[in-house]
């Protein structure tokens, strides 16, 4: 669309003053995060994929008339902004910046005529067009990926006609008599009709009475009651297609046409839309015919949310054998949905998504003007109807599209809201993208592209079959995520891709979060954290060690259930008398007195026992399983044979090192991978003063846990056996409790595993230490 300037005269240097003249281009002078720039960028590629079907609509001789074009963005500007009459939108676009730039005139070029653009509006703009700048709008790139292709919506609601209830009489043919209702006042000049046969006879004007008119008033009271009145045997003499009809029982009943809407519940915009005469059987006939234009031919298994109007044993038929799913609301008697489809939870999830389709209605009522339309004759509030359903669609695109991007006068202060960006899969960005940020989920997942400044560039919701296609399609960059669950499969899955991956721990992610939290949020914020230069990240694991970790995980969980059950039965026994150490050693002495015959345990307290002790050897002889497997596998790799060198460190916490912690070339010195493992006190230092507290306990609690054990155990042979004497041991057990000098062990045990590690030696014992 071409740009426009305006030359502005002032009226005279000393009234007005600065420059004689002024030149504003349009394009500069509409704000750039005005919603009408999306909805305008939408309608112009919809138009221009109806080309051809204009170019039909022209011939070469007769007077200029109005570009369908242009006729079209002026319609939906009536619509968008709630203009009432043609006259009125004529008269707002001789002086309103916005509505010219919008429909393509220039400053200079004149507005039409109120008639000329009517004329040419119910000539150009029929039923048919209607439907096809619709299709077009919702077949354009970046409308179509938020449309749903398997669950609807329908509904249908009431539109008022242009006409009153007095219009509405008797089919009987002939003209009423002049006392019978209103009519046409007599034309000035004109006399009664008076019969030859009838005598004349003069009357003095002063005594004479006082002359009334043959014909009553235009707007006459008319009294309806005691009088039937029906379609069958009235018709409306403003509009005749208008139908005598009420929503509901107990309501009025009025003259009007009833609209329907098919809606896609992703997003809830409208996919389908038409207008019929208004009866009991139009909605479901117009719900069928709309399905069948919408999916023609599909052989997927649709859903179709509905109210209980739809709730015939007809219609529903109809629909399974359309291979459509009627979600239909259930009336209280005689229902033809049963439980073949209530069972489900897709059912419920459709009866709670039908009830947007309210919200396009009465939109269209609010603001389209569609509570009573102005139009009469059905083909022509159909029309209306079909636009305005559009129109609604266009109010709520640059929502759904909108994204962040720079001013080009203001991006060294902010940044302004355009909404410019692209949801299809072939358009992305409208400059390079260099940091993804990304809020894993299930099912969803939120984007936030931003360039190697920092500027954001897009937001975006996808499925998770579409994320992978939309990051294959982007130019080799940085991927950030929350190391989470997933976050490691989807890393795999982007550096196959060529692109950079990293994951941030969670707790670094949150300071970065803007005021309220929501998926949008979070993904800016993994954004905003990522390209920090001292942050800390988690490697990408592969395959092999999640497996690993998943061995691990396994065995201890079949450990926390086996001792479940060993304190179970401890509890259940000591209700009875029975007492028992804990641990798993103790189980063969409960064992025995279960199984005591002198015992006064009763019948089903011995029956239950049985089965406790009976879970307990299953989950024993699994967890040996497993634990076999471990030590196999750590006798075969040569990194866990050298972690076993060190004292405290067994084939199970080898096999956790390798699982779970990173590799040691990424910590700079021992003391490092200890507090990476929580060994060191927490800090709540302040003014210089150093304030230590327990330990911090933030590092990875499996390994923290077996190196603390494997210490523990070292702990305990040093005070049965006695420590090497002037050993750092026997100094540290001399003065502190054992559990404090526990976790000391551990942490030198954790230092000693990195320098073996980095260094590819085996572990060298110092002479003081043992």
């Amino acid at each position: 669309m071409a740009q426009f300037s305006v030359e502005i005269t002032p009226l005279s240097g000393s009234v007005l003053g600065g420059n004689q003249h002024s030149y504003v281009d349009l394009e500069v002078r509409i704000p750039a995060r005005h919603p009408l720039r999306k909805i305008r960028q939408v309608v112009d590629d919809a138009l221009a994929s109806l080309d051809a079907d204009f170019d039909r609509l022209y011939v070469d001789f007769g007077r200029p008339s109005i570009a369908p074009e242009r006729l079209i963005r002026a319609s939906l500007l009536q619509i968008l902004f709630s203009i009432r009459s043609e006259r009125q939108l004529m008269e707002q676009m001789q002086y309103n910046l916005l509505f010219r730039w919008f429909v393509g005139l220039g400053i200079d070029d004149p507005v039409w005529v109120p008639t000329v653009f009517t004329k040419n509006r119910d000539r150009l703009l029929t039923t048919e067009m209607s439907r096809k700048v619709m299709a077009a709008i919702l077949a354009h790139r970046e409308v179509a990926p938020l449309l749903s292709d398997d669950h609807f919506s329908v509904d249908g609601t009431l539109i008022k006609a242009w006409a009153s209830m007095k219009s509405f009489k008797p089919k009987a043919a002939g003209t009423p008599p002049d006392d019978e209702g209103p009519g046409d006042p007599p034309a000035h000049g004109d006399a009664p009709a008076v019969s030859p046969d009838t005598p004349t006879t003069e009357t003095d004007p002063e005594i004479a009475p006082m002359s009334r008119p043959s014909h009553r008033s235009r707007n006459a009271e008319v009294d309806f009651r005691g009088e039937k009145r029906s379609n069958a045997t009235h018709v409306s003499t403003t509009d005749p297609e208008a139908r005598l009809y009420k929503k509901a029982p107990g309501m009025g009943a009025m003259l009007s046409f009833m609209g329907h809407a098919l809606m896609e519940n992703r997003n809830g915009l409208i996919v389908q839309r038409d207008l019929t005469l208004a009866d009991g059987h139009a909605e479901r006939k117009a719900a069928l015919d709309m399905l069948h234009r919408h999916s023609s031919g599909s052989t997927r298994k649709l859903t179709l949310g509905a109210d209980k109007a739809y709730d015939a044993a007809g219609f529903v038929a109809d629909l399974r054998g359309a291979c459509v799913t009627p979600h239909v609301a259930q009336k209280a008697r005689h229902s033809a949905i049963d439980g073949r489809t209530t069972r489900h939870k897709g059912y419920a999830l459709s009866i709670k998504h039908r009830k947007r389709i309210e919200e396009p209605f009465g939109w269209a009522k609010t603001i389209g003007g569609m509570a009573q339309t102005v139009y009469r004759g059905l083909e022509r509030v159909r029309s209306r109807f079909i636009l305005t359903m559009a129109a609604s669609n266009l109010a709520r695109l640059p929502r759904l599209l909108m994204v962040w991007i720079p001013h080009p006068e203001t991006a060294s202060r902010c940044a302004k809201m355009v909404m410019l960006q692209s949801t299809s899969m072939e358009e992305v960005s409208v400059e390079e993208v260099t940091v993804i940020g990304i809020d894993l989920a299930k099912s969803v997942f939120q984007l936030h592209g931003a360039t190697a400044s920092g500027r954001p560039v897009f937001r975006k919701k996808l499925s998770r079959a579409q994320l992978i296609r939309f990051i294959a399609e982007q130019p080799p960059c940085l991927v950030a995520m929350e190391a989470c669950a997933s976050s490691h499969y989807w890393g795999r899955e982007f550096l196959k891709l060529g692109h950079e991956v990293r994951l941030i721990p969670p707790i670094y992610v949150k300071p970065f979060v803007k005021r309220q939290k929501n998926d949008a949020n979070d993904a800016e914020a993994i954004a905003e954290a990522v390209v920090r230069p001292t942050m800390r990240f988690v490697p990408v694991k592969s395959e092999e060690q999640q497996a690993r970790s998943m061995v691990f995980k396994t065995r201890d969980l079949l450990v926390r259930q086996r001792n479940a059950l060993i304190n179970a039965v401890r509890g259940h026994l000591m209700e009875y008398g029975i007492i028992a150490p804990a641990g798993r050693t103790f189980v063969k002495r409960l064992e025995a007195q279960i199984e005591d015959p002198e015992s006064d345990l009763p019948s089903g307290v011995i029956e239950l026992c049985h089965l406790h002790l009976e879970q307990i050897g299953i989950l024993d002889d699994r967890t040996r399983k497993i634990q076999k497997r471990l030590k196999d596998e750590a006798k075969s790799d040569p990194e866990t044979i050298r972690l076993q060198t060190a004292p405290g460190v067994g084939p199970i916490s080898a096999m956790a090192i390798q699982a779970f912690a990173p590799p040691m070339e990424g910590f700079r010195r021992g003391r490092d991978f200890a507090a990476w493992l929580g060994f060191v006190p927490v800090q709540k230092s302040t003014g210089g003063r150093q304030i230590l507290g327990r330990t911090s306990k933030m590092g990875q609690r499996d390994i923290r846990r077996l190196l603390i054990i494997g210490a523990m155990t070292r702990v305990r042979w040093a005070i049965k056996n006695g420590p090497p004497k002037g050993s750092w041991l026997e100094q540290m057990l001399a003065r502190k409790p054992r559990m404090l000098v526990a976790i000391a062990l551990a942490n030198k045990t954790a230092r000693a595993i990195w320098a073996a590690m980095t260094k590819q030696e085996d572990y060298r014992d110092p002479a003081l230490t043992v």
